[in-house]
């Protein structure tokens, strides 16, 4: 009788673990398994999709206006302000700029994935839209989009290289990530230099200053991503960053190479500038 009840609870462990693995299916998205998460019961399905959801939609091409922030943009607003009778029956532009093709639906489905089980094309997802949970998660993802497009159409307006139809992931992190930080732009400026004069092997091995400016700490890697942030960014972080991987083959691509130019001699002004600042301080400080 005592290993009649230890087999029958070895078969609910056993049925337990398989209902847990189907609630959780494994799934392709690139080269990488993922698990699709179901939406509780009740939970709102629009946030339930976004919460799990990546944008997809990285190249970015000139003219803006023909570029998936661009039409994300009006269809965010429109989901935000529009009446559900108006926003179902809206169309928007396809990936060959023909006008009118993608339902508000479709265009999720073709510029985002989702690790979750809701789809944007499910039963209700519509009527979940205009929920106060819902509405914040989108104004959300607009603010995001907003940014992004104003920071793109600047970089364009300046004469910049914008991520054209080669999708070089360095020329799309550079255009969508402008320089912040106080610290010694010294390291980037030299860092920049040698994207533009060393071999990919040599680049790989360099070395460069910390933020304290101790020698050879950082890769050329750690030192773009110290200075240039930014992006498209949802709730997993960045779309592309200095640490995705081929970005520092992308550096080294011909395209690449006139925003690196551009980037080099804004560094080297601000190198002089940052130098002629620290000598103004620490003159005020010795007293001179």
């Amino acid at each position: 009788m005592f290993r009649f009840v230890l087999q029958l609870r070895f078969f609910f462990v056993l049925l337990l673990g398989g209902l847990l693995l189907a609630c959780s299916k494994p799934v392709e998205k690139g080269d990488e398994k993922i698990a699709i998460r179901p939406c509780p019961s009740g939970k709102n399905l629009v946030v339930c999709f976004f919460e799990e959801a990546e944008h997809e939609g990285d190249n970015y091409g000139v003219p803006l206006e023909s570029t998936p922030i661009h039409k994300l943009r009006f269809a965010f607003r429109d989901a935000i302000t529009l009446p559900l009778e108006e926003l179902r029956v809206k169309r928007y532009a396809d990936d060959k700029g023909e006008s009118d093709k993608l339902a508000f639906h479709e265009l999720l489905s073709a510029y985002f994935v989702s690790d979750s089980s809701v789809s944007p094309g499910d039963e209700g997802f519509y009527d979940a839209i205009k929920d106060p949970e819902a509405l914040e998660m989108l104004e959300g993802w607009l603010s995001s989009f907003d940014s992004h497009y104003e920071r793109m159409a600047a970089f364009i307006e300046e004469g910049e290289v914008a991520c054209g139809p080669s999708d070089n992931i360095a020329v799309c992190f550079f255009a969508s990530a402008p320089p912040q930080g106080d610290h010694s732009p010294e390291p980037v400026r030299d860092a920049l230099r040698d994207a533009l004069t060393l071999s990919l092997e040599e680049l790989r091995t360099r070395r460069y200053a910390d933020y304290s400016m101790k020698p050879d700490q950082w890769t050329f890697e750690e030192v773009i991503g110290s200075t240039f942030t930014g992006g498209v960014r949802n709730r997993k972080g960045h779309v592309i960053d200095s640490h995705t991987e081929g970005f520092l083959e992308a550096v080294k691509q011909p395209e690449a190479r006139p925003v690196l130019e551009k980037l080099l001699a804004n560094s080297e002004e601000h190198v002089l500038e940052y130098n002629d600042l620290e000598e103004f301080r620490r003159k005020n400080a010795s007293g001179d």
